[in-house]
């Protein structure tokens, strides 16, 4: 939750200014600012980074409190970090890339 809060605190002079809007034909020349623009990129941003976050805050704890009824958990106590970092190293690795996918880099105001 705080890390979305920082997100709106770091881009809180770009809520106030706006970004720049570019012409549809490729032109580097900015056509306007639009603050709704920067809501728009701010929300979705919001929704991706929950989007990462999410499978390994859910699944991570489910699996290890499985995994600790079987024997070699039992007999190996000192296992529990490693599997969460590799179950952790693993789920970022699938999502931070599903997660970018999601928006694209630059898009049309309508």
């Amino acid at each position: 939750m705080v890390n979305l809060l920082i997100l709106v605190c770091l881009r809180q002079r770009e809520i106030v200014r706006g970004i720049p809007i570019f012409a549809k034909n490729g032109d580097e020349v900015c056509i306007m600012k639009s603050q709704v623009a920067v809501v728009k990129g701010i929300s979705e941003c919001i929704f991706t980074r929950i989007i990462m976050a999410a499978p390994g805050m859910l699944m991570i704890p489910v699996i290890t409190q499985r995994m600790q009824s079987y024997r070699f958990y039992k007999l190996h106590p000192w296992i529990t970090f490693p599997v969460e970092i590799g179950l952790c190293t693993l789920c970022l690795l699938i999502m931070i890339p599903s997660a970018l996918a999601i928006f694209p880099q630059e898009k049309d105001l309508n």
